[in-house]
């Protein structure tokens, strides 16, 4: 039977917990909004550079650079968004669900990981992970994005992926985000009418596509990762806010249990002086 003592230790531990869980929400929560302030100034160039490719494709008919060809090979190559740092939910255990789903469909699967947490999920499904990098899901930069966006053009390039694909946690709000799977390669941007414009290329049209395509596949990659670390402080915020309330109620219950046991204490207390006190009359 546990003494009051001990009682209170294990309040005072748990209200010390609480302390650090408050304190980590509201972090993330600050997190989450510098994060969405930065989304807002990078939005127009993600959206303006689809554009660009929308318009540079639509003005070539016959598209037959190896970026906009399907092969029949079965062979993926997987770009996945997890963090680094973990209490944050479900939120990487989803990701990586969503990845491996992808990756039962195609014979042969390479991953390009972003954030720590991805790499135990792959080595666990027997899936080569090519390169994984860390450091950068918290506080996206494009440059960042570039050179992941380079590593995939370069792998299917050569042959070693025939198919490319993008999977991550979009945000739609603070408590609404989940795991989508995008595919970056080949290319499927349609051909609009409205948008065709009769262009003079200088360079060639297969030079400027070797130059553009990285820079188009970074711009998606680092819009991903922007709504990857918006989702991550999300997720994250709503954790620790469950953390609070769970700490909450088992102080609730400990609370009870020590009044009940100092009340009986002191019932006994009490029932002692009055035998004592009977013996001595």
């Amino acid at each position: 039977m546990e003494t009051l003592q001990s009682i209170q230790n294990r309040i005072r531990g748990i209200k010390g917990t609480k302390q650090i869980t408050n304190s980590m929400k509201l972090v993330s929560s600050s997190k989450v909004q510098s994060v969405m302030d930065y989304a807002e100034t990078t939005r127009d160039y993600i959206s303006n550079f689809g554009e660009i490719m929308t318009s540079i494709v639509s003005s070539n008919e016959k598209l037959e650079h190896p970026y906009f060809i399907q092969s029949e090979e079965e062979k993926v190559g997987l770009i996945v968004i997890s963090s680094d740092r973990g209490l944050c939910g479900g939120y990487n255990i989803n990701v990586a669900k969503k990845a491996i789903e992808v990756a039962r469909d195609f014979k042969e699967v390479s991953v390009i990981g972003i954030g720590r947490r991805i790499v135990g999920a792959f080595k666990r499904a027997g899936i080569e992970m090519r390169a994984n990098y860390q450091g950068v899901s918290e506080r996206p930069f494009y440059d960042e994005a570039h050179v992941i966006a380079r590593r995939a053009c370069n792998l299917y390039k050569t042959g070693e992926i025939t198919q490319l694909y993008l999977v991550y946690t979009e945000f739609k709000s603070m408590i609404d985000q989940y795991p989508v799977a995008e595919k970056l390669l080949p290319i499927d941007v349609k051909q609009e009418e409205g948008m065709k414009v009769e262009y003079m290329w200088e360079p060639k049209f297969e030079k400027l596509i070797e130059e553009i395509v990285p820079h188009y596949l970074a711009s998606i990659i680092f819009g991903a990762m922007i709504d990857a670390s918006m989702s991550e402080q999300s997720a994250r915020v709503m954790s620790m806010d469950s953390a609070s309330k769970n700490s909450d109620e088992i102080i609730g219950k400990l609370t009870l249990e020590y009044n009940q046991l100092r009340q009986g204490a002191i019932t006994q207390e009490i029932i002692e002086i009055v035998n004592g006190a009977s013996a001595i009359t």
